[in-house]
C-alpha cells in the first residue's frame, strides 16, 4: 500500500466512524423499534417518549446498506 491509497484508507475509516457516531442508539437506530407506532417488535408494546432517547439492552442494528 503506498501513501495515497494509505491516506485514502485512513479517510474512509474517518468517515465510517463519523457515521457511527451520528447513528442514534436509543430506539430510533434500533431494528425491532417501529417509528410511526413507536411500537417495539421485541417486546411488543409500545415504548414511552421518555424511555426511547436511551433504548434498551436488546437494542438491535441491521447493517445491511440496502
Amino acid at each position: 500500500m503506498n501513501r495515497a491509497q494509505f491516506e485514502n484508507h485512513v479517510e474512509l475509516q474517518r468517515r465510517l466512524v463519523e457515521f457511527y457516531e451520528k447513528y442514534p442508539r436509543g430506539c430510533a437506530g434500533c431494528v425491532y423499534f417501529k417509528q410511526e407506532s413507536a411500537f417495539c417488535d421485541y417486546y411488543k408494546q409500545t415504548v414511552p417518549a421518555d424511555f426511547q432517547p436511551k433504548g434498551c439492552d436488546q437494542w438491535e442494528y441491521d447493517d445491511v446498506p440496502f
